[in-house]
């Protein structure tokens, strides 16, 4: 149903928003075209050292995980920066109930082990119960926008 008022956005102000857009789907493209060759390059080195045709150095092994640190941190930075407020605050809801589930669950995993009723606090699996959560509540946030 359309409205006899006039809009109150100006025809520039769409260019505008246009021109943002591309210039962010740009940066995402950059981002992973680059991100694509750094993991590549890694993968050659990791590849390399494990064939022990040379040995990776601890130099080497060092400089891949800043590399990769340097990425995931940049592209969060520019994540955040671009997008809405709706998915920054579904991000900032997910990461808090997956840190706070991995706070209690932690304290409660020493706590059982420290008594002999489960085993030593394993990272991967803490790791894991951290993203899984996280991934959770975010789909779980996600959705209920849906309804």
């Amino acid at each position: 149903m359309s409205s006899n008022r006039p809009s109150t956005q100006e025809p520039g102000d769409r260019n505008l928003g246009r021109a943002r857009l591309k210039v962010r789907d740009n940066i995402l493209s950059f981002m992973i075209g680059a991100g694509l060759i750094l993991g590549f390059i890694l993968g050659f080195v990791v590849a390399l050292s494990e064939d022990s045709l040379k040995p990776m150095s601890r130099e080497t092994a060092w400089l891949a995980v800043a590399v990769f640190v340097a990425l995931v941190t940049l592209g969060q930075i520019w994540f955040y920066r671009f997008v809405d407020e709706v998915e920054v605050k579904d991000n900032l809801w997910a990461n808090t109930i997956g840190l706070h589930c991995a706070l209690t669950g932690g304290v409660a995993w020493v706590f059982l082990n420290e008594f002999g009723y489960a085993p030593p606090v394993n990272g991967w699996w803490a790791l894991a119960a951290v993203i899984g959560v996280s991934a959770l509540a975010y789909i779980v946030l996600k959705i209920r926008r849906f309804f």
